[in-house]
């Protein structure tokens, strides 16, 4: 997620740029285009960006990265849970096994 200091720089640009979402993420690296043009309607609508923006709560659940943990990897399967376990600070045999390439 970005900061609203980054979300509020790239409307900015957008706007210098006048409006090429390609030239804008060209520049700073990111956003989506999808994201960019969302950010660029909120700021148009209220002339400011909300400053709660950032994602407050995890996208997983402390039990859904448990269980991500302690399930074998088959397949790739749980790979998106795994990494949200890493971030976390969850540890375990999927997760070694995943960090080490088995």
């Amino acid at each position: 997620m970005y900061s609203y200091e980054e979300h509020i720089l790239a409307v900015q640009i957008y706007i210098e740029l006048g409006k090429r979402t390609a030239a804008t993420i060209r520049s700073l690296g990111y956003p989506t285009k999808n994201a960019l043009k969302s950010w660029y309607r909120e700021y148009e609508r209220s002339l400011d960006l909300p400053k709660d923006s950032v994602r407050s709560r995890s996208k997983y659940t402390d039990e859904q990265k448990k269980t991500a943990v302690d399930r074998p990897r088959v397949g790739g399967f749980g790979e998106r849970f795994v990494e949200a376990a890493v971030v976390a600070g969850w540890e375990g045999e999927a997760v070694k096994n995943l960090l080490s390439g088995v």
